[in-house]
């Protein structure tokens, strides 16, 4: 095992053990290696345990305590950002052409709704085999088919290729000393008998290193007295890269940060709207609606087998991909507002997944838009996929459901439920099942919080949890979806989920809420009291532009906090 630590802002800062594989090798490396944590043996990372509220979950950095907003209190920068498994499988295939499931790679820890806050992210013993394990995969599988117009058995073909990687697998030119000692591994005999076995050892070894797996936002320079320092262009390069598409630099983003166009707004700017027109800008606002909607938090797969019987073939890998899809046309094709993916009034779907679900007009040949009936069905919330990580393993969810709306459609922050006995969700003679919940939690304590969590999961009523909609219950009575929930100052009246989602999209809050997880999401952190005047202003821009894509990345990469990293005191 590698007993690697990361506690410092230097990525040197540490050594470590060797891994028995590598042992021979971690002179070369000179101790490469350098990630941290503890053994997540006990439960993955990015199980359901919150680092503020639970000390002992596995993988857990430290538990943090909790602000007078709610939230923990991760809001200086760490100084590196563990990537995501969507951003590790991403940046492997832009780097190295192979494709790696994202459910192999670690999975990153949510804190309070967001799997993007750095300093919540710890890498234990297991999590450091499946790096490796993965690294060293990819690392057969590029050797293999040789690459340079040339090939792997000659070692200047061999150097000529890990000179290019490693520079764009650590997203920055390195060192001679560093350069040196991975080349080194092409003429040691413990890497392998020949020049390709060598190379395949230094793939793996640089695919498992924390400069590839760890975002370096350290900053150059002495930090202001608010603790302020500016990043490096290649810094600057990759947060926009992976802002955008969700993987490291391009070689025209490399080039800009060598001339140090970046550390100007108009520079970032101008790479901005490069980016933007790419295929790739689709990954990273497919990765930010994801995160917003919660997806880790549960899967389709999952549900009750009972619900799961009647499901078609393929049901949940083509939920995920109907709903990054309608993301795609959203955001990319036709309205490019955040807030339009609320109301939107079509799908995407293939002909089994919208027979299913009761939505015509699907094509045999494919994934194509639909109308929807929008008494029944709109916008993202009512997609199956969303549907399914808010609900349980069968019957009715409203509480969870409502929750997952008020916290990640309005940020507002619930706090943990009091302990209360589970419900039975079978439908009974003379009292429904809204009646029967809306009686358990009327008086308090637990009225302070169903009180605006109730009304919006009972408009989702009529879905069960892979998404069909049923508008009756078991026994033939309609349900009872009408309700009011408290946002803000106002109290927003509907009749049904569609209705609520309509008005949702349309309301200041939930656009300051788009805004507020923008932030977090761009910058791995909570915003603090040195944020308020940007934030105020920031948000302000969202409500009055409607949240429109790209007047919300330019906000964000054209201001000072983006070339910037905040290590002070918040």
């Amino acid at each position: 095992m590698l007993d690697r630590t990361f506690r410092s802002r230097s990525p040197g800062a540490t050594c470590c053990r060797a891994l028995a594989a590598l042992s021979a090798l971690s002179a070369l490396l000179a101790c490469e290696a350098r990630i941290t944590g503890p053994s997540s043996a006990a439960g993955p990372i990015g199980g359901p345990s919150d680092p503020a509220s639970d000390p002992a979950a596995p993988g857990v950095v430290s538990a943090r305590p909790v602000g007078a907003d709610g939230l923990p209190s991760y809001r200086t920068s760490p100084g590196a950002r563990l990537l995501t498994r969507r951003e590790y499988s991403h940046s492997i295939e832009s780097l190295l052409g192979v494709k790696v499931d994202p459910n192999l790679v670690p999975l990153e820890q949510q804190v309070a709704g967001h799997g993007q806050i750095a300093a919540a992210q710890g890498v234990g013993l297991d999590d450091v085999d499946a790096y490796y394990s993965l690294g060293l995969q990819v690392a057969q599988t590029v050797v293999a088919r040789d690459g340079m117009g040339c090939s792997f058995d000659d070692r200047v073909c061999a150097a000529k290729f890990v000179d290019d990687l490693l520079v764009r697998a650590f997203r920055e030119p390195l060192s001679a000393e560093a350069r040196a000692r991975y080349l080194a591994i092409l003429d040691a005999p413990a890497a392998g008998s020949a020049t390709r076995a060598r190379l395949v050892t230094l793939v793996g070894a640089a695919l498992s290193s924390p400069d590839f797996l760890y975002r370096k936002e350290i900053g150059s320079g002495s930090p202001t007295a608010g603790g302020v320092t500016k990043l490096s262009d290649y810094e600057i390069a990759t947060r926009l890269s992976y802002l955008v598409g969700e993987t490291g630099p391009d070689q025209p983003l490399l080039d800009a940060a060598a001339s140090g166009a970046l550390q100007s707004p108009a520079g970032r700017l101008a790479q901005l709207e490069r980016l933007l027109v790419a295929s790739d800008a689709r990954l990273g606002m497919r990765g930010f609606v994801f995160d917003w909607l919660g997806l880790s938090e549960g899967k389709l797969e999952n549900k009750d087998p009972e619900v799961l019987k009647a499901t078609p073939p393929n049901y949940a890998a083509d939920a995920l991909e109907s709903l990054g899809l309608l993301v795609d046309d959203v955001l990319f094709d036709n309205e490019r507002d955040f807030l339009r993916l609320l109301d939107v009034e079509r799908f995407v779907a293939n002909q089994s997944m919208a027979g299913f679900l009761g939505i015509d007009g699907a094509s045999a040949s494919g994934f194509g838009p639909l109308a929807l009936k929008t008494a029944e069905r709109r916008g993202i919330l009512t997609h199956p996929a969303v549907l399914a990580a808010h609900t349980k393993e069968s019957g009715a969810s409203p509480f969870p459901i409502g929750k997952f709306i008020y916290e990640r459609l309005l940020c507002e922050v619930i706090g943990k439920p009091p302990q209360v006995p589970s419900v039975d969700a079978t439908p009974m003679q003379g009292v429904t099942l809204r009646q029967k919940l809306e009686g358990m939690t009327a008086g308090a304590p637990c009225n302070t919080c169903h009180s605006r969590i109730g009304p919006p999961g009972f408009a989702f009523l009529p879905y069960d949890p892979v998404g069909r909609y049923q508008p009756n219950d078991g026994l033939g009575r309609p349900y009872d979806t009408a309700g009011v929930v408290p946002v803000g100052d106002d109290n927003v009246a509907f009749q049904n989920a569609p209705e609520l989602v309509m008005k949702l999209a349309g309301h200041p809050n939930t656009a300051r809420c788009v805004a507020r997880r923008m932030f977090r999401w761009t910058f791995g952190r909570f915003e603090g009291e040195s944020d308020k005047a940007f934030m105020d202003s920031f948000q302000t821009s969202t409500v009055t532009q409607g949240a429109a894509v790209t007047k919300v990345l330019k906000a964000l990469v054209g201001s000072e906090d983006f070339a910037q990293v905040r290590a002070g005191a918040p």
